[in-house]
């Protein structure tokens, strides 16, 4: 695996309905070519009818050229802004935070130096930010900038954040991860990490792995202590002969709201061919089958 480091800036912070919202949202055009600013984006239900939006920002250290002279690594200013596309005119919404580059060399045990960026560096960064919509579509401004050094990633993307239905339990968005752990939350109980990979690549060729976190929300009580099915499906797309993989198993329901993990072996995923697929997961009781939820989200595998 790659020696990437990573820094966290941390700023403020498959339901019918959003399923037409989520395959515009997860076209795999996202992930087509190599944008200097990656993002991902997470819905998540909020009372009143409002969606919360989580927005995880990647960037590469070899997409950054820094001018002639630099004597310190970028500290990025990372916002973005939602325009309502609706026409009423509304002020844009939006986040803003921090990402100290110097720090992610600190922490790979690196000082700086001017050839540490641009080039084929394997380092990179990230940056998270979050804010409450109401549902909608939404042009999204990216900016990650350092005006000191000169330095402007941009990037802009339409996106319609999803309505979620009252009384019904869902999957929630599938979360690519680099890596899952724990770490001490409130009063000292311990709490899933996850870091993130926005970039939804997987493979050989960067060392990441085919590890993905979603949560089941909501979910009937007299469910919880039961098994469920999690299906998982892997279609290759845009060939005529798709690759394709299925895995099914039952996991007991431990509450009401469940943190749940797929973590694809990587001897099964170095099998795959490079390309663009779609992971589908699907989630049922077995005593009741026609009541499931899915969620699905495409990535793409470099081996």
């Amino acid at each position: 695996m790659r020696s990437a480091l990573l820094a966290l800036a941390l700023c403020l912070l498959p339901l019918p309905a959003a399923l037409r919202a989520r395959q515009q949202l997860n076209s795999p055009a996202f992930l087509k070519g190599n944008p200097s600013l990656s993002v991902d984006f997470f819905f998540s239900q909020l009372p009143g009818g409002r969606t919360l939006a989580e927005l995880e920002l990647g960037g590469r250290f070899a997409n950054i050229r820094l001018p002639k002279g630099a004597r310190r690594a970028p500290r990025l200013e990372v916002s973005c802004a939602f325009r309502p596309l609706d026409g009423k005119g509304q002020a844009p919404l939006g986040r803003a935070g921090t990402c100290d580059l110097g720090e992610v060399l600190k922490n790979a045990g690196r000082s700086f130096r001017a050839s540490e960026f641009g080039g084929r560096s394997p380092l990179t960064y990230q940056a998270e930010l979050s804010l409450a919509l109401d549902p909608g579509a939404y042009l999204v401004e990216l900016r990650a900038a350092d005006k000191g050094l000169g330095l402007s990633l941009d990037r802009t993307l339409r996106v319609t954040v999803p309505a979620f239905p009252a009384e019904k339990w869902y999957v929630g968005d599938l979360k690519f991860c680099e890596s899952i752990g724990r770490t001490e939350g409130a009063g000292g109980v311990q709490e899933p990490l996850l870091t993130g990979n926005p970039w939804r690549l997987v493979g050989r060729r960067d060392g990441f792995p085919l590890l993905v976190a979603y949560e089941l929300k909501d979910m009937p009580r007299d469910w919880v202590g039961r098994p469920l099915v999690h299906r998982f499906t892997v279609t290759e797309l845009y060939t005529k002969k798709p690759y394709t993989w299925k895995h099914e198993e039952e996991r007991v329901l431990g509450g009401r709201d469940s943190l749940e993990v797929f973590a694809m072996p990587p001897k099964r995923l170095r099998r795959f061919p490079d390309g663009v697929y779609l992971l589908l997961v699907d989630v049922f009781n077995p005593a009741s089958p026609g009541d499931r939820g899915h969620s699905y989200k495409s990535f793409e595998v470099a081996n």
